[in-house]
């Protein structure tokens, strides 16, 4: 063709098309030529075949090109199936940016800032009123609640003054998780495993009612994923130093039995207890003690069973702390329970 710079014309016979034909937006057919170039994109159709390209200029020059279409060969890429993660609000994060979850009529949302305490600055640090719960809902998908605890109205406070004591806790579904000395005018570290938790609850009280304090739960950030469960705590058998004692006791068996440690002793009540007719077992220490779980494991003789854990501290007044009601299905299963105060 011409080296000149002028339109250029194409015609397709065949089954396919000129990419943006008869649009002067584009100006692909016809197509301006410089210096004799120009270029033409073709779309090819569904059935594969001969094509023929027919080009010509104003001038009288023309060409043609043939070409072949193929039918288009299908190919099958290996990929690998990816496990659906947690969404993006259950991942790694501060407490500070997560929802809370508002339960009662008098609740707020605590308050989300930055803290200094000796030159360290904590982010998303959360404020909370004195003896208000908290709660997020966590779905089971985290590890480990970490961070630091103090009392924002003992920051900066002037030597000398007095700053009533508080207690933080953390409560994972109900049952208590972790409890702290008491603060005052200190920072202590916060670290509690919070495996298959779906709601936290964080709350602070000050010791001595009359005082109100302002608890600060520092850069608190929950970590995803699944730990499993310490039992360290269980495997310390506080029951084994108590006086035992019971209502009644079968012959050939022993209230000793029932806190040895071994599955395969046990005590037995000398009569079957129905809603008529209970039977009690009990611990009796010398001095006060802290239990923080407690494994029970029944016989799998009974069809049915209810039971109630009860605490006192003079043997004559009783609180309830725990029940359960389980089948004989459920007998050879362990109990556990978590105290919750």
């Amino acid at each position: 063709m011409s080296t000149e710079s002028m339109p250029v014309a194409f015609e397709i016979i065949g089954d396919a098309e000129i990419v943006g034909d008869g649009d002067k937006r584009i100006a692909s057919n016809p197509a301006q030529a410089r210096f004799g170039k120009t270029a033409v994109y073709l779309r090819a159709g569904k059935n594969p075949g001969k094509v023929k390209l027919r080009a010509w200029t104003q001038n009288g020059d023309v060409c043609e090109l043939d070409l072949e279409t193929v039918a288009p060969t299908l190919v099958q890429a290996d990929f690998e199936e990816i496990a659906q993660g947690i969404p993006l609000e259950d991942g790694s994060m501060f407490v500070g940016d997560k929802e809370a979850v508002l339960t009662g009529t008098d609740v707020r949302k605590p308050e989300v800032t930055l803290l200094s305490i000796d030159g360290t600055d904590y982010e998303k640090s959360m404020i909370t009123r004195n003896a208000a719960p908290v709660s997020y809902a966590l779905h089971g998908n985290y590890a480990e609640l970490s961070g630091k605890i103090a009392l924002k109205n003992a920051i900066g406070a002037a030597e000398g003054t007095q700053i009533a004591p508080a207690v933080f806790k953390v409560y994972g579904d109900g049952s208590l998780l972790y409890a702290s000395e008491e603060i005052t005018d200190n920072v202590a570290d916060l670290k509690v495993d919070v495996s298959g938790v779906e709601m936290l609850t964080l709350v602070a009280e000050n010791v001595h009612e009359q005082i109100n304090v302002e608890p600060a739960w520092l850069s608190l950030y929950l970590t995803e994923g699944k730990n499993d469960r310490d039992q360290s705590e269980l495997k310390h058998n506080i029951a084994s130093k108590a006086h035992v004692s019971a209502s009644s006791t079968e012959e050939g068996t022993s209230v000793e039995d029932a806190i040895d440690g071994d599955l395969m002793t046990f005590w037995h009540s000398e009569h079957l207890v129905d809603e008529e007719h209970q039977e009690t077992f009990t611990l009796t220490y010398d001095e006060p003690v802290s239990i923080r779980n407690a494994l029970l494991q029944f016989q799998h003789d009974y069809q049915s069973i209810t039971y109630r854990i009860e605490t006192s501290n003079d043997g004559e007044t009783w609180t309830t702390v725990a029940r359960n009601e389980k089948t004989a299905h459920g007998n050879q299963v362990e109990d556990e329970f978590i105290a919750q105060t």
